[in-house]
């Protein structure tokens, strides 16, 4: 059984000052910038990482915003492009009541039970516990055998109570495959 999809453009927004790059300035990287995210990531250049290759994104008719070129990356079994974090109180950090939007294309040949799109945490460094996940937007199994969206995060422990997780998963989803 094999994993893999395809990433093709990550958008983050969160409650910090603005940053935003792409290499070619499509309609579609310019609507992005324009609107002043925190993050923005697209695959114009990448450092090859293990089980991530480059790939196309899609060109069609459907994306009239989108340039000539349309990078993608894909990721085979647990394939991943790691991120250092800022540190302490970063962009990538939220408490109660923060927002967060998160826009991303995704094309998945097979969904077992769930796929990690962009997440904060579970790096497997050394000297982190392996539950240091503190947040993740993934796609995740519906009941129906779609992916549908889900969105975990873990509370901020309190001397009166210990952290703890949540999860929110969409009941409607798309096809895999």
């Amino acid at each position: 059984m094999k994993l893999e999809f395809y990433l093709f453009i990550l958008c983050l927004q969160a409650a910090a000052g603005p940053f935003c790059g792409a290499a070619e300035k499509s309609g579609y990287a310019q609507k992005i910038a324009a609107s002043k995210p925190d993050r923005h990531w697209s695959f114009d250049s990448f450092a090859p990482a293990d089980k991530v290759e480059p790939a196309s994104g899609p060109l069609s008719a459907e994306y009239p915003y989108f340039g000539k070129t349309n990078p993608a990356v894909r990721m085979k079994n647990g394939g991943r492009i790691a991120l250092p974090d800022p540190g302490e109180d970063s962009v990538f950090d939220f408490d109660n009541g923060d927002e967060i939007t998160v826009e991303a294309m995704v094309s998945l040949d097979e969904l077992r039970d769930q796929a990690a799109i962009l997440t904060k945490g579970r790096t497997n460094n050394t000297g982190f516990a392996a539950n240091n996940q503190n947040w993740a937007f993934r796609l995740k199994k519906t009941n129906a055998g779609e992916a549908g969206v889900n969105f975990l995060f873990r509370s901020k422990g309190m001397k009166d109570r210990p952290a703890d997780w949540h999860r929110w998963t969409s009941n409607q989803g798309f096809t895999v495959g």
